[in-house]
């Protein structure tokens, strides 16, 4: 198998406190474990020194209305903005995003995977 460039999109990494955090966390240590080339992008307040030494690492502001299920609006925006700049669509051969609500507004001939 072909080992692939993977950037994982989650709004949890360092802090574990629902589902998408234990997905993104087992995620990016079973593509490592599997020899791929993967690049996180969270929240700067969920970098997690540990890992950024093993993983490349991309950061976004903390999202707007934190403590609001609104949250994941500027997530969205955060995120595309930030997989745009870094031109996600050549350098990356998938981008997996942990919740659908930020893949939003990533639009573009480029292969994804969508969670719940």
């Amino acid at each position: 198998m072909s080992k692939l460039s993977i950037c994982i999109v989650t709004q949890q990494f360092k802090s574990v406190i629902s589902g998408i955090g234990l997905h993104a966390r087992n995620l990016v240590s079973a593509l490592q474990r599997d020899g791929h080339r993967v690049t996180l992008l969270t929240q700067a307040t969920q970098l997690d020194s540990k890992v950024a030494n093993s993983v490349e690492t991309l950061a976004v502001p903390t999202a707007l209305l934190q403590s609001s299920q609104a949250r994941w609006i500027s997530l969205a925006w955060h995120f595309t903005r930030k997989l745009k700049q870094v031109n996600a669509v050549e350098q990356f051969d998938i981008v997996h995003f942990t919740d659908a609500r930020e893949a939003l507004l990533f639009a573009g001939h480029h292969p994804a995977v969508v969670g719940n």
